[in-house]
Formats: structure tokens, sequence, C-alpha cells
């Protein structure tokens, strides 16, 4: 078995030493895996040289340890060295004035902002051009008119900043996102201190490839009125998602056919029926054979380029290229040594794709439909041959959320529970929408209308199974631990099923017990919680105060609003807040746990002044009696003397004249935090 999978055997220490040796912080020397890894390539290739004489075929362990090293080393070599904060020319180690760089993706454009990233060439210092490197996230607020492009060399000045880690509980880690893709500053620019000039440095493939799907998206435009039926179009057959809608995409996730709106091996194997039916001509002879092989190989890459190079389309691309050349020239193929391949490269070019969520969710939904779905399909004998088909296609769908389930609750912290239901609906409609949507490209201008109604009702049905009652379990948050707990349980279930012992069952149960042994944990945590989180927020403010499984929210904000959405709603939803009210500063408030009134909030025994609102005459008789200050506006003279009158008393800022610790009285820095600075505030309350 472990030469048919020789790829999948030194995939795994390839990829746990490109895990290991991830550079978080600073990356380490190279030359100590390159010094390991010469080490290990010699004592192999000493050991084959002198096989026999030295009786290596006795120590075939060890041997076989030593290539597991080499490959170990490999990633880590790969995986730290990847990173451009690891080169001499990195552009924070100098101070330069402006940099001259190259626009390395598609530009996305909305709301009077292009997003794009630019990987800088050169730097003015002391009045001469250097060398560097690194790759900067742009947001740049521009008019429609002056949008820049692919390939351009802009020049920009040096306003770089590191990008900020998380600042609130729960909130996306959006350093480590861009981290994964070797991006660690962004800029944000006015359309007057950016500016191109006039050179472009693009991939003539590359480039061409992102001038047609933008006439894909303009044609769609012309011939799909409606903008949510536009959007879906250009996000289906071309990958293109800027145009798409919150709730379109709120409805797909909850029906758990999310991965439709991402271009995968389903997209691409109905690119592949289509190329194989008009071919079929080429079939007599290894000439004819060999043109339809690589006509189809080049239409299968070009289809993976057109739609952005997603990780799935990669893998998809790779995968399909391997099986078509093997089933032509009649080669025997094993799918898991050539899913292990397809990654093998990906990863051997980027190492940080392991990071990718789409890669790893990818692949994990191919194994599950090589390995698990053929054992489902089998647990059911079905004589009739419609229902056998239908069958077929639950324990498709059965596979692929089995094969994704933890990794799919740990980063979206969600399950939909008509996924099934959800799939069946959808698996008919997307082969017609795939085949009409590359008709009309083609241009048969005429299939626009029977597109329109197709997809109109597919999303007609995806809408009303999304709005069923408790289709979609919410909110759960598992660590890290727990989701290889979680893991653990279903894989031991999967090995106890294959090798047929029981000892399996009972290591799943152990780990099940364990992780079940932990959420109970967490639910009493969670009902005898008393916490007060005061967030740091980039416009507005909000400080959340929690009791068991309930919460006041005393904020400007409102639910549907993105700081609300993206920073402040995690943090409930990761401590399994239940009902939640959102009070203002203004007025009073009298609930069960929370009081306001005028210029003090009663949390228990937990009080907080609101200095904006005391009276004049009563401004600093308010000595002894607060544990915390919360301040929006505050002139420091006046902080000053209300942080003498209040001793004792931690303040909290949350917008004032000054911005640094420094403003406050020396003796009393330590009393001082600015939350517009800093993380969110968290205060833990005795039950």
């Amino acid at each position: 078995m472990g030469s048919k999978i020789i790829f999948f055997s030194v995939l795994v220490p390839y990829i746990l030493g490109a895990y290991f040796f991830y550079p978080n912080k600073e990356p380490i020397s190279n030359t100590v895996f390159l010094i390991s890894l010469f080490l290990l390539f010699s004592l192999l290739l000493g050991a084959m040289t002198f096989y026999i004489p030295l009786k290596v075929y006795s120590f075939r362990y060890l041997s076989g340890i030593a290539f597991m090293l080499l490959f170990f080393f490999m990633g880590a070599w790969k995986s730290n060295g990847y990173t451009t904060r690891a080169r001499n020319n990195f552009f924070t180690r100098q101070s330069f004035v402006w940099f001259k760089g190259d626009i390395i993706e598609e530009v996305q454009y909305k709301n009077g902002r292009a997003r794009f990233v630019v990987a800088l060439k050169t730097g003015l210092l002391a009045q001469r051009l250097v060398p560097v490197c690194g790759n900067i996230a742009v947001i740049l607020s521009v008019d429609s008119a002056a949008i820049p492009h692919y390939g351009d060399e802009i020049q920009l000045p040096n306003k770089m900043t590191a990008i900020d880690e998380p600042r609130n509980p729960g909130e996306f880690d959006y350093r480590a996102f861009l981290a994964a893709k070797n991006i660690y500053h962004q800029v944000f620019l006015q359309a007057r201190e950016c500016r191109t000039t006039g050179l472009k440095h693009a991939h003539p493939l590359w480039a061409w490839a992102i001038r047609l799907r933008e006439k894909g998206v303009q044609l769609y435009r012309k011939l799909l009125p409606d903008d949510e039926i536009f959007a879906l179009a250009s996000t289906l057959i071309l990958g293109y998602r800027s145009d798409l809608q919150e709730e379109t995409f709120s409805a797909y996730s909850k029906t758990g056919t999310i991965h439709a709106l991402s271009v995968s091996g389903m997209h691409v194997g109905i690119v592949y029926l289509v190329l194989n039916f008009f071919l079929q001509f080429l079939a007599h002879g290894n000439i004819q054979k060999g043109i339809k092989v690589l006509l189809i190989c080049l239409f299968v890459w070009f289809y993976a380029l057109l739609t952005g190079l997603s990780p799935a389309a990669l893998r998809a691309a790779w995968m399909l290229s391997i099986l078509i050349i093997a089933k032509t020239f009649q080669q025997q193929t094993n799918s898991i040594n050539i899913l292990a391949f397809a990654a093998g490269c990906m990863l051997f070019a980027n190492p940080f794709l392991l990071w990718d969520v789409g890669f790893q969710l990818s692949f994990l939904a191919v194994w599950g439909l090589i390995y698990l779905h053929p054992r489902i399909y089998m647990l059911l004998e079905i004589k009739n041959k419609w229902l056998d088909k239908l069958w077929a296609m639950i324990a498709l769908s059965l596979a692929a959320q089995l094969a994704t389930l933890t990794l799919s609750v740990y980063y979206f912290h969600q399950f939909p529970l008509y996924f099934l239901l959800g799939n069946l609906w959808l698996s008919l409609p997307i082969t017609l929408l795939m085949y009409i949507g590359l008709l009309i490209l083609l241009g048969l201008h005429f299939l626009a209308p029977a597109f329109q109604i197709l997809m109109h009702w597919t999303n007609v049905g995806l809408k009303a199974i999304a709005a069923l009652p408790f289709s979609t379990l919410e909110h759960i948050w598992l660590s890290p631990l727990q989701t290889l707990l979680l893991t653990a349980a279903l894989s031991s279930i999967i090995l106890a099923f294959h090798y047929r012992r029981k000892s399996f069952l009972f290591l799943s149960l152990v780990c099940w017990l364990v992780f079940e042994g932990g959420q109970c944990r967490l639910y009493f945590q969670h009902k005898r919680q008393r916490e007060i989180i005061f967030f740091s927020l980039r416009r507005g403010y909000a400080a959340a105060f929690i009791s068991g499984r309930k919460a006041v929210i005393v904020s400007d904000l409102n639910e549907k609003d993105k700081n609300f959405l993206f920073s402040v709603k995690p943090a409930l939803a990761q401590r399994a807040v239940k009902q939640f009210l959102i009070v203002s500063r203004h007025g009073n408030f009298n609930g069960n746990f929370l009081k306001k009134k005028a210029y003090q909030i009663n949390f228990y025994q937990f009080r907080l002044l609101l200095p904006e609102y005391i009276p004049d005459n009563e401004q600093f008789r308010v000595s002894d009696r607060f544990d915390l200050v919360w301040a929006l506006h505050y002139r420091d003279d006046t902080l000053t003397r209300l942080m003498e009158a209040i001793p004792g008393a931690l303040f909290l800022l949350e917008s004032s004249p000054f911005t640094e610790k420094a403003r406050f009285p020396e003796k009393m820095q330590e009393r001082g935090y600015f939350l517009k600075k800093n993380k969110a505030y968290l205060i833990r309350l005795s039950p």
C-alpha cells in the first residue's frame, strides 16, 4: 500500500515541516535547514550507494525515518524561506521616501475604493534608488475612471503601517489572513498620493486571462439585467465575486451549498465534459488521442487561469490532467496518490497555501469523495434505478460534508442542518447553469433569458430552505484542541470501519467523551459568567455587559452596522450569548442586572462613571464611589482633576485630544487606557 501512495507518504512530513516552522514572527536563518537537508541527503545517498556492503536492508526503518526527515526539513526550509521578511532588502529595514512597485493581482473596485496588492521593487533613499522587496495591501480612494490595472507600475509614498492583530475577542484575524499571502503591511491612500508611471510589467498570459474575464463579466452585465442573477453568473462561471450580495451569500451558506460559489472540481469537471463531447471525434490512434489530451488539458488549465487560479481550481486542474493522461494511455492510477501529488506541487510552489482555508477544505472534500463516498454508498443496496441514483447523490453530499465537518465548523462557526436538501435542490440546475453560462460566453446570447429563469428559481428554492426553522446551527465556537478532539473522534470511527478493529471505536469514544466534557464545562461557565467588554472600534463605541447568556450593550451602533457585525457580535457568539439589547449612553435604563441613571452605570456591584453627563455643580463630588471611568470626549486638564478626585479608579478613553498615555499625569499613567489604540478591555467579575 505504501508504494502505491508514495506521494502521500512524503507529503505528510513535508506538511509537518512547513507547519512547525511557519514564520509567525521573525523567521530563523535558512542555513540551519539547508545544512540538515545536505546531511540527510548525503546519508541517504551513501546508504543507496553502499546498500549491500553496509547491509542497509537490515536498518530499513532507520532509512525510512531519514527519508521522512529529509522531506520534513524540506518543508521547513520552504516555509521559513518563503516569507519576504526574511530577505535583507525587505522594505522596512531602511527609511525610504517613496517606492515603486507593480500591481500583481486583479484590482477589486467597490464603493469608491480600489483594493490591490503591490510588489515593491525600488525605494528612494538619500536621492538614490535602492532595490527592495515586500508585498503591500493598498486601499486607494479613487474615481472609477482612474482605477489602476493589473501589471501597472505605480509610485506610492512610504506611509505603510503594519497590519494590526485583532483588537476584540472573536474578531477575524485579518493580519494572519494576509500573512498567509506574504503580506504584512498595508496603506490607505488618496488618488493624489498614488500615481502610475506609465510602465507595465504584466505576465502576458495572466493579463490576457484577466481581460477576457472582464469582457465576460461585462457581457453578463449586458445580458442579465437582474443584479443578483448577474452577480451569481459572474461568480459561478468566472469566479468573479466582487458584486455578490450578502443576502445571496448567506442563503448559500445556510444551505451548505457555498461550494457552488467557488470555482472548484465540479466546475472544472463540467468544462472537461463539454470539451470531451466536442472532441470525441479525436479517438482513433495514439496521435489523435494525444492531440485530444493536449487540447483538453490546455483548455482546463486556461479555465482555471480565467477564474483566478483558486486553490480548488488548481487542485482540480492538476488531478484532471493526470487522470486524463493516465486514462487515455491506459495507465493504472491511485486517486489518493494523485491528490497528494497535486497538493505537493502546489505546496512546493507556495507553502503558505497550507493556511488557505479554501485549499484545506478543497482537498479534504475531494478526499471524502474518493475514500468515503464509495463506502457510504455501499451501506445501502437499492434496486430501483432512480432511487439508487438519488442515494448516490446523497452519499456524495454526506461524504464531502463529513470530510470537511470539523474545519468548516472551526472556521465558520456554523453548520447547515439542511445541507442534504440544499445540495439535492442544487445538483441538477447547477450543471445546466454551467452549460448555459459557458454557451452564452461562446456567443449563444439568446440563452440568457433561460439562464436567468433557471437561476431565479434555483435561488428561490435555496432561500426557502435557508428560511426553514432551525436551518443552521450558529455560533459554534471550537478551540483548536476541541477541533482536534472532534477530528480524532470522527477519524477513529472511519479507521474502525476500515480495519475492523474495536480499539479504534474505543479511542473514538474516549475522544468524544473528553470533547463533551469540555463542552459541558463551557456550558456551565457561560451560564455563570459576568463580564464587561469595552470594545476597541475604529468608529463609534460599544461596551457589552454580559450576565450568563444575556447581555446589554451600551453603544451608538445598531445590529446591522459593519463595526457591530465584525467586532462586537463575534465576541457575544464566542461567549454563547443568546439574547442582547442595545442601549445608548443617553437616557436611563433599568434592567435585571444593569442599571443606568444619569452619569452612572451599575452592573451588579461594579460601578461606572460617564463623566460627560456629570452636571457642572457635581463635577468633582463623586470621589471614592466608582470602579471605572468610561469617557468619550474629555479635556486633559479636567481629566487630570477628575483622576485626582477619584483615586483608584481605572480611566478608559474612547477618543480625546490626546492619543498617548504620556498625556496622563505621570503618576497616573497606569490608571489610563486608550481603547482606540489598544485591544479591547475585559473585566471579569465573580458570580
